[in-house]
């Protein structure tokens, strides 16, 4: 029901701060399965039918009703104190029992984290063929998109981690937004912050093994910090005025920079005191509402610091800052200012929680002005933010770069992480020059740990969409990952780990692209599709259409009509967007105005089109022609600005003036600042492009 569906089930104050216990009693036919907030509580058979009536629900607000009828097929893990039921499509419902299991854990789990009991008598998670969402939290009911939710021996490690991770984050909110509730719009970023950051702190504590702060870095604060530095960003923070307006900032801002900004007072506060200042909170305000400040306020009190005048400045402006580090006569010398995308100049101080250690050891300060000096006798070692913790970026003098470089190889994962995530961004904004890039590219070859290694195959597939037709760039791009694929493996090894699987499905999909005898040696598997490994499934479909064309069409095609599986369906589009013949795109991209492709697979198979050199005009003509279409099977939903804001700096390359002219009369109502933000993002890759292809390629 968020924000405003309740209306289409009952009259209701659609107002969150409106708190009702809805009492439910319903009569339906006698095959029909209901789910709804809680549990049945009688049941009687009249004429034929059944009248169920429901445990009262605890006071909530109506954007967290649910209520769903049909013929669902369920599976119930009865856990220690709570039955967790996954209701799916008839024939689905094994697939549901990873999900099932882990839900009764993350329970137990929350209820330790936070301190306080799982309010309701039983959990229902439910998958559904067409969801545009990953998935809604609604109270003792929680829907998901299928392949958020369903997990069967098709499913790659990288498809049953976000499973887990989506879980954990879902589950976070029956405490955090469900029992203490935002007062207003305005403050459901913290609900979405809030369970994007304790998620992965869940994930990280009931599993290690999953690795998952590596993929909130890759995931939500990599993508945060490159939206919050264009011009066009937003604050974590923004008024709103009414509930149409909460979908077009569910952003990476709203999401990731929020989630990273509390890890790093988690980081400054010290996790166990976090833990419980975020315990004091939910005591204080459960089956209420509250304010951001009141969180704020619960953590100093804990922990004795100043958690409200630092979020203020995190959560009420646009931006982050950028320290700049200098060494010189035994000194550090560190200048903070707002960085700017294109690199220009910017005055801004923020009060940054920063640590810093170098060979001679470790302090920690609240960095609050322009400028910082130390004592330095040597730079040996140095790390500005070890571990990454400050929203942050780090900009490092010639000597200091050459000494990172240096120090590369051996530096923790995180730390690469955050050097390669920089470096990159200081390519676009013209503070470090592509070479610089390729001497790190190279101080990498010998990597084997999942973070640096895909934190580098995604900065590589990114500067393709610019330098696609630079021959050295593609070169070495095509070298690193045949190198750190032949390292993986290309078939599966006995007693591997699962990072692994994971980087073979990156890589190769990434290769695929960048290769074509290796598309072609993938290729001919295609018609072993059902037989392959759950992670070369998308890299051979991805071959497939690369390789064959438009033999290739009709059987993808096929496939995607018969497949029941939304992991496949999602793999066939991708396909589908990436024939190196944009007419065949072109013909692809038709299928979304059919019911061949739904609302939620449209949204990667355009990203794909748009990211595919060969489809860019293609795709651009097809969406002047449907983006009133696309208006339509995206109401309600920030899918139309997401895909502009991501997909307009790859559609946009080498017809930017045609672009911006499209946009100046023909920009979605609720997609302004989207469109800004890509237009602003398409001028930085074309100065990029322009700034290689005119000088020569590194």
């Amino acid at each position: 029901a968020f924000p405003t569906g309740a209306r289409r089930i009952l009259p209701s104050f659609e107002h969150p701060a409106v708190k009702t216990v809805y009492r439910l009693t319903l009569t339906v036919e006698e095959d029909a399965r209901v789910i709804f907030n809680t549990a049945p509580q009688t049941e009687r058979k009249i004429d034929g039918r059944r009248e169920l009536v429901f445990e009262p629900t605890p006071p909530m607000s109506a954007y967290l009703l649910y209520l769903c009828i049909g013929p669902f097929e369920a599976l119930t893990v009865p856990g220690d104190r709570w039955p967790v039921t996954v209701a799916t499509s008839p024939g689905r419902s094994p697939a549901g029992r990873y999900a099932a299991e882990r839900a009764t854990e993350l329970l137990a789990g929350y209820e330790e984290y936070y301190a306080m009991p799982y309010p309701l008598s039983k959990l229902d998670l439910v998958a559904l063929e067409n969801f545009w969402a990953g998935a809604m939290e609604n109270w003792g009911a929680i829907s998901f998109r299928e392949n958020a939710l369903l997990v069967d021996p098709t499913t790659s490690v990288r498809a049953r981690r976000e499973v887990l991770l989506v879980l954990a984050h879902e589950i976070a909110h029956q405490w955090f937004g469900n029992l203490v509730t935002a007062a207003w719009w305005d403050d459901f970023w913290l609900n979405e912050s809030f369970a994007t950051f304790v998620g992965y702190r869940m994930v990280s504590r009931l599993y290690p093994e999953e690795d998952a702060w590596s993929h909130f870095l890759l995931r939500w604060a990599g993508p945060a910090f490159e939206q919050d530095a264009l011009s066009a960003s937003h604050p974590i923070h923004v008024p709103v005025n009414s509930p149409e307006e909460v979908g077009e900032n569910a952003d990476a801002v709203t999401y990731g920079k929020g989630g990273a900004v509390l890890r790093m007072i988690e980081a400054y506060l010290g996790e166990e005191t976090f833990r419980r200042g975020v315990s004091h909170y939910l005591a204080k305000y459960r089956y209420a509402n509250a304010r951001s400040e009141d969180l704020w306020a619960a953590l100093g009190e804990v922990s004795d610091r100043p958690v409200g005048r630092i979020m203020a400045e995190w959560i009420n402006r646009p931006g982050h800052p950028i320290v700049h580090a200098a060494w010189t006569g035994g000194e550090l010398h560190l200048r903070q200012e707002r960085f700017r995308a294109d690199g220009g100049p910017s005055p801004g101080v923020w009060p940054i929680p920063l640590r810093i250690s170098s060979s001679a050891g470790e302090r920690v300060e609240l960095f609050e002005r322009e400028e910082l000096t130390i004592s330095l006798g040597s730079p040996k070692g140095l790390r500005i933010d070890p571990e990454r913790a400050a929203f942050a970026r780090v900009h490092y003098d010639s000597l200091l770069f050459d000494q990172m470089v240096d120090e590369f190889p051996s530096m923790t994962p995180v730390d690469q992480w955050g050097f390669i995530m920089d470096t990159h961004a200081f390519v676009y904004a013209e503070l470090v020059p592509l070479d610089r890039f390729f001497g790190l590219l190279h101080a990498g070859d010998g990597l084997s740990k999942p973070l640096p290694v895909r934190a580098l195959t995604a900065a590589l597939s990114d500067l393709y969409a610019p330098l696609h037709d630079v021959p050295a760039f593609v070169t070495s791009m095509r070298q690193f990952l045949r190198a750190q694929l032949d390292r993986v493996g290309l078939e599966p090894r006995s007693k591997e780990a699962d990072s692994a699987p994971l980087l073979r499905e990156i890589l190769a999909v990434s290769l695929c692209q960048v290769d074509p005898a290796f598309a072609r040696q993938l290729a001919p598997r295609f018609v072993e599709f059902d037989r392959l490994p759950a992670e070369l499934r998308g890299p051979v479909a991805l071959a497939y259409a690369r390789s064959e064309g438009s033999a290739a069409y009709d059987p993808l095609v096929r496939r995607l009509k018969s497949t029941t599986s939304e992991g496949e369906r999602v793999q066939i589009v991708l396909a589908l967007a990436s024939f190196t013949d944009g007419t065949l795109v072109r013909r692809a991209l038709d299928l979304i105005t059919t019911s061949v492709v739904t609302a939620g697979t449209a949204f990667p198979m355009l990203l794909s089109a748009a990211a595919n050199p060969a489809s860019r005009r293609a795709l651009f003509a097809w969406y002047r022609n449907e983006a009133t279409t696309l208006s339509k099977m995206w109401t309600g939903t920030p899918l139309h600005s997401l895909f502009l804001r991501i997909g307009i700096p790859m559609l946009g390359i080498d017809q930017e003036a045609a672009v911006e002219e499209y946009f100046a009369t023909h920009t979605p109502a609720d997609a302004s600042q989207a469109v800004r933000q890509g237009l602003e993002s398409l001028h930085l890759v074309m100065r990029l492009r322009c700034s290689v292809r005119g000088a020569g390629a590194p």
